[in-house]
C-alpha cells in the first residue's frame, strides 16, 4: 500500500509516470471510491447531499469519458491513465481540502485573503501541469500541448459542474 501511495506522491511531483504502475482495474475501482468519497466531502460543502452525489458522479464520469476521448486510439493506456488521474486527483484533493480547511476555520466564507488566493491558484496550476505531464506520458504529445489539453479538460469540467449546480438550484 505504501508503494502505491509513493508512487502517486512521485507523480505528482513528475518523478513518475502512469506507465510505471500496472494496469489494475482492482485500483482503479478502489481509487475510484475514494475519489468518490472525497469529491463527495468537497461538494458537500456548498450543496445539499443529492447535489453532492450527483455533483462527484458527473465529476468521474467525465473523467472517464475524456480519457476514453483522449485515448481512442490507444486503448492499452485507458487503465494506467484512468489509475493516473484518480491517484493524483486524490492526492491534491486531500491537499486542497486540508488548505480549505485550515484558510477557512476563521474566516468568513466572504472574505477570503489574497494569500488564500494564491495558494487555491497555485493549487490549480499544478493541476494543470500534473494533468499535462500524465497526457503527455500518455499520448506522447509535447508538454505545452498536453498543458493546454489539460487546461481545456479542467476548465470544461469545471463549466459542466458550476452549471450543473446552478440547474439544480433552480
Amino acid at each position: 500500500m505504501s508503494a502505491i501511495i509513493h508512487h502517486y506522491l512521485r507523480l505528482v511531483l513528475l518523478k513518475a509516470s502512469p506507465q510505471d504502475m500496472p494496469a489494475s482495474s482492482v485500483l482503479l475501482m478502489i481509487l475510484v471510491f475514494f475519489y468518490f468519497i472525497l469529491a463527495l466531502i468537497n461538494a458537500s460543502s456548498i450543496n445539499n447531499i443529492s447535489s453532492s452525489l450527483l455533483h462527484s458522479v458527473i465529476d468521474i464520469a467525465m473523467l472517464f469519458i475524456f480519457t476514453h476521448v483522449l485515448l481512442r486510439d490507444k486503448k492499452q493506456r485507458i487503465n494506467q491513465t484512468l489509475n493516473a488521474f484518480i491517484g493524483v486527483g486524490l492526492v491534491i484533493g486531500i491537499l486542497h481540502t486540508l488548505s480549505s480547511l485550515f484558510t477557512s476555520a476563521n474566516q468568513d466564507p466572504q472574505d477570503v485573503s489574497m494569500l488564500t488566493q494564491l495558494i487555491f491558484f497555485m493549487i490549480f496550476i499544478w493541476v494543470v501541469v500534473v494533468y499535462g505531464h500524465i497526457i503527455r506520458c500518455a499520448t506522447e504529445v509535447n508538454m505545452s500541448v498536453a498543458c493546454a489539453i489539460s487546461l481545456g479538460y479542467i476548465i470544461l469540467n469545471v463549466m459542466v459542474l458550476v452549471s450543473l449546480s446552478g440547474f439544480l438550484k433552480t
